[in-house]
């Protein structure tokens, strides 16, 4: 099954191995989607469109007071899956700020191709403004300028393990024997301990972390070379830290999702569990500053709620029971946090 892992070369790191679990051909982002109550784990997007509906309140404030001249604007969602978030966004700001939707050129950024005709029946009522790519790389615009959003994108990108040990960093690789996926120590790659050594953070002894440098920086220069303006606007799991490790567990944050049950056990149902991290945003913030990104503001689920609140008025009920978990301190309110940046 793994043969195309290890084609000629023995050893592969686990960023590699994660890139082969979730986003192969047969990978865990290459299936249907799994993000629902009978799934594998819940979105604050699945939730509720509460949570849309109070990101387009949010984000309609901004274009309004800064880009409201702009003849042209790219409202832009990376990893979108089936498109549920874009859509109730869409509608509000159709609904409540007419003018500023025909501004719009509404852009998701799915690389699960199979996922393309989901997004475009749950944006059917905005066919004439959408465009639907696989990457950053294939979208072609005219404007330069670009609203963009993600929710739990970055904890999602393939990362290596890595950890500090007598002084040498070392990162886990991976290899078979008998058919069986094992770990290995190796002293870290000369081009991650360069990478290492811009970002100035923190690292303790013996705690194992999460380093996805190379995919943030992908992303934010891929950004960066596409669009002039940018407002960037990220939800997602972790906090801020001036360690590489945001977590005093030696083991790290990294973890595996499956049917909603949470385990460590990384080589078992390959392409069926969903792998991730917490994401630390002093690091994600030090990457996009690298690409002239600024960090303009960082607040908690819970604070993104409350200093929206005009748009309760709204809501339903049903819709503010539906609030009762999405802003809870001790689990989504406080663990997901926003950091937005401008460039």
């Amino acid at each position: 099954m793994f043969t195309d892992l290890f084609i000629n070369q023995r050893k592969v790191s686990f960023s590699a191995f994660v890139n082969y679990a979730l986003y192969s051909s047969n990978g865990y982002y290459n299936k249907d989607s799994k993000i629902s109550k009978n799934g594998d784990f819940l979105t604050s997007p699945t939730i509720s469109k509460i949570y849309g509906q109070t990101l387009a309140y949010f984000l309609n404030k901004e274009i309004i007071l800064k880009y409201n001249n702009n003849s042209n604007i790219n409202l832009i969602e990376l990893g979108s899956n089936e498109g549920i978030l874009m859509s109730h966004v869409v509608d509000y700001i159709k609904k409540y700020s007419p003018g500023i939707y025909k501004k719009l050129k509404i852009i998701l950024i799915e690389r699960n191709s199979n996922l393309h005709k989901k997004i475009n029946k749950n944006l059917s009522l905005h066919n004439d403004k959408l465009i639907v790519e696989t990457s950053i790389e294939a979208l072609s615009v005219e404007s330069k300028t670009a609203i963009i959003f993600c929710n739990e994108f970055f904890d999602a990108l393939p990362f290596e393990r890595c950890v500090l040990l007598d002084e040498k960093l070392y990162q886990i690789n991976i290899y078979m024997k008998n058919g069986e996926i094992l770990e290995s120590l190796d002293l870290l790659d000369s081009n991650l301990h360069e990478k290492f050594s811009q970002y100035n953070l923190k690292c303790a002894d013996n705690i194992f972390f999460e380093f996805p440098v190379l995919e943030y920086e992908k992303y934010f220069e891929l950004l960066s070379k596409k669009f002039k303006n940018i407002f960037f606007l990220i939800n997602d799991y972790g906090n801020k830290s001036d360690f590489f490790h945001s977590s005093p567990d030696p083991f790290g944050t990294s973890r595996c999702f499956f049917e909603h049950k949470v385990s460590r056990d990384f080589y078992q149902n390959i392409f069926n569990q969903d792998i991730t991290h917490d994401v630390n945003f002093s690091f994600l913030s030090l990457v996009a500053k690298k690409f002239n990104f600024k960090e303009d503001n960082f607040f908690s689920q819970t604070k993104f709620f409350i200093d929206n609140d005009d748009v309760m008025e709204l809501w339903t009920e049903k819709e503010y029971g539906a609030l009762k978990k999405l802003v809870p301190p001790n689990s989504m309110g406080e663990k997901f946090k926003f950091i937005l940046f401008k460039r």
